[in-house]
C-alpha cells in the first residue's frame, strides 16, 4: 500500500451488494470498529487495484474515509484469502452460513474480536479441508453461542449441582439436567449426553480459542443437532444458507450412492 491516508483497519468481508453500475457496498467485520458498512466505488471494474481484496471470505487491510459515520474505501490490501472455498461447494455453502450467522449477531459498530477470530479460525479450517465439515460446523455453533453468552453450563447439573456421567439437554432450553432432576420437570424432550460427546461439549466451553479444534476425541451426531437447534432456537433466526448447506450434502449423498 502506500502512505496510509485515512482510517486503517483489518476486516474479514461478511456481505457484498451491488449498487450503482460499478460500486458495491462491503458489510465488513472489522477489528477496531465492529461491523461496519462501506462503499467500495468502482470495485466491480475489473481494473480496480482493490478488487481482489474486497472478496467474500477475504480478510483484508483497508484504509477507510469517514465522513459523518458512512465509510468509503480508499485502499484495500489481502491479509488472507480464503478464495479456495469457492473451489469446494460445501465448503462454499458452509462459509456463507458462517458469514451469515455473524452478520446477524454482530451489531453495527461494536468490537467483536472474539467473533472475528472464531469467523477467521473457522474458515481457515474449511479451506484446509483436514477436518470433518460437519463437526466444523458444530464447533462453530458452539462456541459463537459461548461468545453471546448463551452456551449452557455442561460441567453440572443446573439444578442439583451433581457432575454426573450423564447429563441431559433440551435441544430448545437453557437447562442440563441430571436423571434425577429430570424425572422431576416436564416431559419435554431431551438429548442424552454422556461419553465423549459430554468430555466434547465441556471441552469446547473452556477451551481458549486457539484450542478450539485440538479436541482428543470427536462427539456423537446428537451434538451437531444440538448445538445448532439450540443457535437458532436462541436466536429465533433459521438462516438460509443452513438450508443451502443441507440441500448439498443431500444431493451429494444421491451422487455418491449411484456411483
Amino acid at each position: 500500500m502506500s502512505e496510509k491516508k485515512g482510517i486503517v483497519v483489518n476486516g474479514l468481508i461478511l456481505r457484498i451488494a451491488d449498487c450503482r453500475e460499478n460500486d458495491r457496498m462491503l458489510t465488513v467485520l472489522t477489528d477496531e470498529l465492529g461491523k461496519i458498512s462501506v462503499l467500495a466505488k468502482g470495485i466491480k471494474s475489473l481494473r480496480n487495484k482493490n478488487r481482489s481484496a474486497c472478496q467474500m471470505f477475504t480478510y483484508s487491510e483497508l484504509i477507510l474515509n469517514e465522513r459523518d459515520g458512512f465509510y468509503t474505501l480508499s485502499e484495500a490490501a489481502i491479509n488472507r484469502s480464503f478464495a479456495s472455498l469457492s473451489e469446494d461447494i460445501e465448503a462454499s455453502a458452509l462459509a456463507c452460513y458462517v458469514s451469515e450467522a455473524v452478520d446477524f449477531v454482530c451489531m453495527d459498530g461494536v468490537p467483536e474480536e472474539e467473533i472475528l477470530r472464531l469467523a477467521l479460525n473457522v474458515l481457515y479450517m474449511l479451506s484446509e479441508k483436514k477436518t470433518d465439515f460437519y463437526l466444523i460446523k458444530t464447533v462453530f455453533e458452539l462456541r459463537l453461542a459461548l461468545c453471546l453468552g448463551i452456551l449452557p453450563d455442561f460441567s453440572c447439573c443446573t439444578v442439583c449441582g451433581k457432575r454426573p456421567d450423564t447429563l441431559y439437554f433440551s435441544e430448545t432450553g437453557e437447562s442440563v439436567l441430571c436423571l434425577d432432576c429430570l424425572s422431576q420437570t416436564s416431559n419435554e424432550s431431551t438429548v442424552c449426553l454422556t461419553g465423549t460427546s459430554l468430555d466434547f461439549l465441556r471441552y469446547e466451553a473452556a477451551c481458549p480459542q486457539k484450542k478450539i479444534f485440538s479436541f482428543a476425541c470427536e462427539p456423537g451426531d446428537e451434538v451437531g443437532r444440538l448445538s445448532e437447534k439450540h443457535l437458532t432456537y436462541s436466536l429465533s433466526r433459521r438462516f438460509r444458507t443452513l438450508d443451502f448447506y443441507y440441500e448439498i450434502t443431500k444431493l451429494g449423498k444421491s451422487i455418491a450412492e449411484k456411483k
